[in-house]
């Protein structure tokens, strides 16, 4: 069955997120206007701690958003030995708790444990070749974003060549 309506997110996120997932638009979307998603390329985990730091710090101190309103996907828990990008959380104070995340906190999990939720804003990071390579996946953690959609993938994930 395919939906016919976007109710989630903007038109801009919904399109963005059908083309992560190779899969066929909605005719129509509750949200037209909104902010364009962005896709940050790094040539590694060190370069995408240093832009996920910067992009919360953006988000919530010079935008004034509150933790709760945020949540930063990834295909691997950001527990992962190998999740070197989860650096950029040192500044934060984060939760494992999706549903009902304690004040002040953002949300960090995986793509495939946020299913069904959504966020104002959601950070896809830790984005790399093999995780590129699987498209629902990406389709969902892309469309859990209501307004605004932040990726984080390194070079070699080819998630730049997807224009906006």
């Amino acid at each position: 069955m395919s939906l016919d309506i976007n109710l989630r997110n903007t038109r801009a996120i919904g399109e963005f997120a059908a083309r992560l997932g190779q899969c066929s638009l909605p005719a129509t979307y509750r949200v037209e206007a909104g902010e364009l998603p962005v896709v940050q390329v790094s040539q590694n985990f060190a370069e995408m701690a240093g832009q996920l730091r910067q992009l919360l710090r953006n988000l919530l101190r010079k935008e004034a958003l509150t933790p709760d309103r945020i949540v930063v996907l990834a295909p691997y828990r950001h527990t992962n030995p190998q999740s070197g990008w989860a650096a950029g959380l040192d500044e934060f104070p984060v939760t494992t708790e999706m549903v009902n995340p304690p004040p002040g906190h953002v949300r960090v999990g995986t793509i495939q444990g946020f299913k069904g939720l959504e966020a104002d804003v959601a950070i896809l990071a830790g984005i790399d070749g093999p995780a590129s390579k699987h498209h629902e996946t990406l389709y969902v953690g892309a469309s859990r974003a209501r307004g605004a959609l932040y990726v984080l993938a390194l070079e070699k994930a080819g998630l730049d060549l997807i224009a906006v």
